[in-house]
This record gives C-alpha cells, sequence and structure tokens, in this order.
C-alpha cells in the first residue's frame, strides 16, 4: 500500500445541463480563472493500439490493492546541470509564462517519451488542431490530464499532473474530424487556467524528468532489474505482454531507463488512478514502483505455471 498526501485537485463548479456535455468558455473579457463551467467530456477518442482505457480496480490483483491511494503529486524543478535521464524541459524560468491548451479526459494518463494515437472530432478541437499545425514544430503542444467526477456534488477536477505532448503526425478525414499524435514531453504542474478560448487553457510549471547523477548507480540496478523483470512476465505471458523485446531494450544508455519505464506505465494494464500516481512520482520512485509491478504479476504467472498444462488440454478438447 501506497502513503503520500492527497494531490491538488483543481476544482471546476457544480456540472449543469446534460451530463456529458462541455460547455466552452465564456467570452474573452472574463478574468482569468481556475474554473470553467460544465462537466468535461471525453472530448477526444483513441486511435490505435496505445490508447489506454481505464479498468475496474479489481481488474488486477495490484491495480485493486493500490488504485485506491490517492495520486500523489511530486513537483520537481526543470532540468538542471548535475542531472541525466530524459530530454530537456522548457525551462520556466527562461520564459515569463508557459501557456497549454488543455484536454482533460477521464480514463487517460498521458507520459512523458510516450506516442498518444488521438481521435478529433469536436469543432472546438478540429479548430485547435488547426490552430497548432499553423505554429512551428516545436511549438505544437497539447496538455492532456486527467479529470475527475465526485458522483455526489457533480464537481470535476483536475489531477496533476499532466504531461505536456506535441503534436507529430496528423491525418486528415474527410468530414472535418482527423487522426493525430502526440509525443509526450513533460510532466507540468497548473499554475493557474485562462479563459478566453473554446478550450480550456493554463498557464503550467514544467516538472524534471531528469535522473540525478547522485542516484546513477540506484539508476543502473533499477534499469537491469527492471529488463529483467519485463523480459521473464513477456516469456511467461505468451504474446500477451504489451512491449516487444525490442522495446525492453536501452535502458542502460543516458535516458533510457526513464523510456522504459515510461512505456511500461503507458501500455500495462493498469486503472487510471494507478497511472496518475506513477505520473506523479519523481522519476526513480516511478521507476521503483514499476518494478513492484512487475514483481507481482510474475510471481502470480509462476504460481499459475502448474496448470498451464490443463489449460492446453482444455483447449484441445
Amino acid at each position: 500500500m501506497r502513503n503520500g498526501p492527497l494531490p491538488r485537485r483543481l476544482r471546476g463548479p457544480q456540472a449543469r445541463g446534460q451530463p456529458g456535455l462541455d460547455r466552452p468558455a465564456a467570452g474573452a473579457n472574463r478574468p482569468q480563472e481556475r474554473r470553467s463551467r460544465g462537466q468535461e467530456r471525453p472530448a477526444l477518442q483513441g486511435a490505435g493500439p496505445h490508447h489506454q482505457q481505464a479498468r475496474p480496480a479489481a481488474a488486477r490483483q495490484e491495480g485493486a490493492l493500490t488504485a485506491k491511494q490517492p495520486p500523489r503529486r511530486r513537483e520537481t524543478p526543470p532540468a538542471a546541470a548535475g542531472s541525466r535521464g530524459a530530454a530537456a524541459v522548457p525551462d520556466s524560468r527562461s520564459v515569463s509564462e508557459l501557456v497549454l491548451p488543455l484536454f482533460p479526459l477521464p480514463d487517460l494518463v498521458h507520459f512523458p517519451g510516450t506516442p498518444l494515437p488521438l481521435h478529433i472530432f469536436q469543432p472546438r478541437y478540429r479548430q485547435l488542431v488547426a490552430e497548432l499545425l499553423a505554429r512551428p514544430e516545436q511549438e505544437r503542444r497539447i496538455g492532456m490530464i486527467l479529470v475527475a467526477r465526485d458522483a455526489d456534488s457533480g464537481v470535476s477536477e483536475l489531477l496533476e499532473p499532466g504531461c505536456a505532448g506535441r503534436l507529430v503526425a496528423h491525418q486528415p478525414l474527410a468530414d472535418g474530424r482527423s487522426n493525430i499524435v502526440l509525443l509526450g514531453e513533460f510532466r507540468f504542474a497548473v499554475e493557474r487556467e485562462l479563459s478566453g478560448r473554446p478550450w480550456r487553457q493554463a498557464v503550467v510549471r514544467p516538472l524534471s524528468e531528469q535522473v540525478p547523477l547522485l542516484e546513477a548507480e540506484r539508476a543502473d540496478e533499477l534499469g537491469r532489474e527492471i529488463t529483467a523483470l519485463a523480459a521473464a512476465v513477456a516469456r511467461l505471458s505468451e504474446g500477451r505482454f504489451p512491449l516487444d523485446s525490442a522495446e525492453l531494450g536501452g535502458a542502460g544508455r543516458p535516458g533510457g531507463l526513464m523510456e522504459l519505464v515510461n512505456r511500461l506505465a503507458a501500455r500495462l494494464d493498469l486503472p487510471a488512478l494507478r497511472k496518475q500516481t506513477l505520473l506523479a512520482d519523481e522519476p526513480l520512485a516511478r521507476a521503483g514502483e514499476i518494478a513492484g509491478i512487475l514483481r507481482s504479476r510474475l510471481r502470480l504467472l509462476d504460481s499459475l505455471d502448474p496448470f498451464r498444462h490443463l489449460a492446453a488440454r482444455s483447449e484441445a478438447n
């Protein structure tokens, strides 16, 4: 079981109108605020094998044990000297403000370094994609963030941190819809929300994915352990593991550990709140949690191994 402080939650007002319909922000002269009206609708639908769907907490043994724990918020300053690991994030100290359009979704958590295919169908998000495509490639960012709704109060909350993804592929469709791919770049904390656009937007602060050099030895140990555990789980899963052998390599090179950890966090079958807890962890803590999940699954698969011949016999009959 995990213990930690409650996550910072950005609360919205009481949901109004028909459930599931989102409401664009009102006019541009409205003051800056954290709140936006209405229940957020899953504005995007996944398109492709990497789209993550939240499973009930009981779907997996380790998920059932950990999904009830609140996501922890881990704030880390932007990448600095004396660290190694993931690609550098924008330094919020070198710019006045970093503003991101937000896509709040109730069942999806994005991780740095991972691709996220999405299907765009609502008019306001079609407009957003068109605006992003007109920008330089390095500025085509969208902030993916998990949203939770209180069933009793109808209040929707953004669960931090989110993940900024850069638009790297766009496939227009005949009816105006489109398929896009975001590549996760960095985690972020929301400083404040802004009004004036049909979609939610916020001033954000980037959070680092760097592993301190003082922790390099521990990072190397975790890299070797996670690679071995993932290979063992993949072998016993008989083709049902979400990563192939090529994706399990490279943990020993600079940045390779967190690339592997984030791929596993994104694609393992875990509830959305469990994934949010992993995203909130600092890099090495996240790596340790992934190692624990893999150890749990390996023990379960080992315990089932003596009965595999029964399953094979049943299929033969």
